[in-house]
């Protein structure tokens, strides 16, 4: 290791000249691995109606003092969804006729630090949601829509949650509640 200090306008230290000598001592630190009971996941309704509803999830730690400072999804990067389901029913019309009405549920989880944004499988719903600092978001959205789909996708939602002192926690997202709901577990 080397270094040229300047002290003052008239003096330098230099540590290439003897007696300075210079050592590092490096101390490994187990990692932290922290349970679900340290982690709390905050339901806000953001909006509803009859054609849509969302829901923003927050997943904090319970400890103020720790915060989410990153994440990364470790099953499928770039995927920000991780249910798809449709539940579908004929109704009958005010004058008689059938039609056919599918609700569909999607989740999604994205990365801190970015702004997360909703549109909806048939492009006529969009929203930008608020994410609070130092929280991972998650969403929760329905969509009703006039015409028959048949959709059931289901991808493993693996995140590794990064508080500011660089340990990992992995956390795997679920559907809960029939796909309107988010629960998450440490126990992979």
């Amino acid at each position: 290791m080397y270094a040229r200090i300047q002290n003052d306008e008239e003096v330098w230290v230099d540590t290439r000249r003897a007696p300075f000598v210079s050592s590092v001592t490096l101390e490994p630190v187990t990692p932290v691995h922290l349970d679900e009971t340290h982690f709390a996941l905050d339901r806000e309704n953001v909006h509803r109606d009859a054609n849509y509803s969302l829901d923003v999830w927050h997943l904090r730690f319970v400890n103020p003092n720790y915060r989410i400072a990153a994440n990364r999804h470790l099953k499928h990067p770039g995927v920000d969804y991780f249910r798809i389901k449709t539940d579908g029913h004929v109704s009958t019309t005010p004058v008689g006729n059938p039609q056919y009405i599918t609700k569909v549920y999607t989740l999604h989880a994205f990365d801190v630090g970015t702004q997360p944004h909703w549109v909806s499988l048939d492009r006529k719903y969009q929203q930008t949601l608020t994410a609070k600092p130092d929280t991972m978001t998650l969403l929760r959205a329905r969509l009703t829509i006039h015409r028959k789909v048949v959709i059931n996708e289901q991808f493993d939602s693996i995140w590794a949650v990064i508080d500011q002192h660089g340990n990992e926690h992995l956390i795997k997202f679920l559907p809960e509640e029939n796909s309107s709901a988010i629960r998450f577990t440490t126990q992979l």
